[in-house]
């Protein structure tokens, strides 16, 4: 209870998210912040007795509904965004792909039932610098659980790829990591300004600056635009359309069509017969002049 009962400090990555958020859907955003950091996705489950993580954030976002309905505000769409993983790397419960795909699963069907959640969005995350080949190891088994959860679950988008694809595990792996062209050195001074700490053996991938957290912010909301809002948009085109074409004014002009082609149809058959009987008459007359 100790845990779940915190006060946030710091910087996060929530008013970049909204700001973008709000500027391409028109939306404003109510954000339940309900994080730990440095803990295994295990912390999280609803099971969970030691943390309480699950109670909380379920408690929270239960009272800021009941709030937003009070003061009378319309709820829209209701997800999550989280990143989580890297405290998995050196968890030794659950450090293989099966088990973290089944515990993250798990907690997002829950708070989907419990919440009425439409969808999630994960970021992916990285680790230290320097970590060992069997660390690193296990930090591409959990990228992979990611990406494995992401391909096989439609309502899971990816948030953001910012922080992994700029980690730097260490000189010797840092090439078979990463397709980037840049040097070693480089790329270290660069994914150094994305940390808290600005000495190259403190460089973690884990603890960002305000400037990194503002960046998964943005990208985060306009994956989700991309994704959802622009498809919404997409779909009610669609049933506009359709309704378009069903509406008594679309049905009595395509009856109105069909009569005209029935009607125009009719008089070129008379026309037809005519000419064809106008042809015989003639062709008697002729015949008749002859002999």
């Amino acid at each position: 209870l100790e845990y779940s009962t915190d006060e946030s400090s710091g910087t996060n990555m929530i008013p970049e998210f909204a700001k973008t958020y709000y500027n391409q859907t028109g939306h404003k955003v109510i954000a339940v912040l309900a994080a730990l950091g440095g803990k295994p996705i295990s912390a999280f489950l609803p099971t969970n007795e030691t943390y309480y993580i699950y109670q909380a954030m379920k408690t929270k976002y239960e009272s800021a509904v009941e709030y937003l309905e009070d003061k009378g505000f319309t709820i829209g769409r209701r997800f999550y965004v989280v990143m989580q993983g890297e405290a998995n790397v050196y968890n030794e419960s659950c450090h293989k792909k099966d088990c973290y795909i089944e515990d993250y699963m798990t907690i997002h069907n829950q708070l989907k039932e419990d919440l009425d959640l439409e969808f999630g969005a994960l970021i992916y995350t990285a680790h230290e610098n320097g970590i060992s080949e069997e660390y690193l190891a296990n930090l591409k088994t959990i990228h992979e659980a990611q990406e494995e959860i992401i391909r096989n679950n439609p309502d899971i988008i990816m948030g953001s790829d910012f922080i992994y694809k700029n980690y730097v595990p260490n000189e010797k792996d840092y090439y078979s990591f990463s397709d980037n062209e840049k040097s070693y050195k480089l790329a270290l001074y660069m994914s150094n300004l994305l940390d808290c700490y600005c000495e190259p053996q403190n460089n973690n991938g884990i603890h960002f600056t305000a400037a990194t957290l503002s960046q998964l912010g943005l990208e985060t909301a306009m994956n989700i635009n991309k994704r959802y809002v622009q498809d919404s948009i997409i779909e009610e085109k669609i049933q506009k359309s359709i309704k378009k074409q069903t509406s008594p004014e679309t049905i009595e002009f395509k009856n109105l069509h069909y009569m005209t082609t029935i009607i125009l149809i009719v008089f070129l058959v008379i026309l037809l017969n005519k000419i064809i009987k106008s042809r015989k008459i003639n062709k008697k007359e002729f015949n008749k002049n002859i002999k």
